[in-house]
């Protein structure tokens, strides 16, 4: 069994595409702020058709670059250089760029977390996680607009997470399920997008309930990360966002 909780900084307009340069001016700067732990890497994943998820398929162990398996195999890139990042997104529309570490941040990029353990759950500060504590923030970039709502209460709720969408069959609000009870959330104006930030995290590790139940609300969604994290996004993707979440 396993639980990635991602949580999701989205763009008021679905059609907005973050460019390579900008993509790759926010990954070194959140990398270089300490919003991912020591000794961080770059990775790169293309596609040939949307992906929606980020999962956590990244290792140090992995050769350069390599193609995935499947009906449809995408490839991917460990770029050694803020250059080399920048590069390999330049021509590709679906396509997903991470930097990430194992390690405990300086600055931990969510206002709390907590690791689901043996049924307890564990405050994320504490010591025994400062070497698997997990971190990757992504740039997602597709093709078309996609999903960004899952509800998993509802047998019939569709488009499900990172499905491709008509702009004009956008619904008004995301819908994002909690990752510790039933039910859902509604959240304004972020239903779908083209491109989007992810904060993935090691498996059952997500915000506390606390931060569900006294900071969210309709119109301003999941304010969970840390306020210079939300605007170092905005200043360099050069958009105002709107957090969410999504787990698998």
């Amino acid at each position: 069994m396993s639980m990635y909780y991602s949580h999701l900084l989205v763009p008021l307009d679905p059609s907005l595409v973050f460019k390579a340069e900008a993509m790759t001016a926010f990954l070194e700067a959140a990398m270089s702020a300490g919003f991912v732990g020591k000794n961080p890497e770059r990775f790169v994943r293309t596609d040939p058709e949307p992906v929606g998820s980020f999962v956590f398929t990244v290792s140090r162990g992995m050769p350069k670059a390599g193609k995935y398996r499947g009906r449809n195999p995408g490839s991917w890139l460990r770029p050694d250089s803020a250059e080399e990042l920048c590069h390999s997104l330049e021509n590709d529309d679906n396509v997903q760029a991470t930097i990430w570490s194992e390690f405990r941040p300086d600055r931990p990029p969510l206002l709390a977390l907590e690791a689901l353990q043996g049924g307890a759950r564990f405050d994320m500060t504490q010591a025994q996680f400062d070497d698997v504590y997990y971190v990757a923030i992504t740039c997602h970039r597709t093709q078309v607009p996609v999903s960004m709502s899952a509800d998993r209460d509802s047998e019939d709720a569709a488009p499900g997470f990172g499905a491709r969408m008509d702009l004009v069959d956008v619904p008004p609000v995301a819908i994002a399920n909690y990752p510790y009870k039933a039910g859902h959330m509604e959240i304004a104006g972020i239903a779908a997008a083209r491109s989007w930030v992810s904060i993935t995290f090691g498996n059952y590790v997500f915000p506390p309930a606390r931060l569900f139940e006294g900071l969210f609300s309709r119109e301003g969604g999941l304010p969970f990360a840390v306020p210079d994290f939300t605007a170092l996004a905005e200043r360099c993707l050069g958009c105002d966002l709107r957090q969410t979440c999504h787990w698998c």
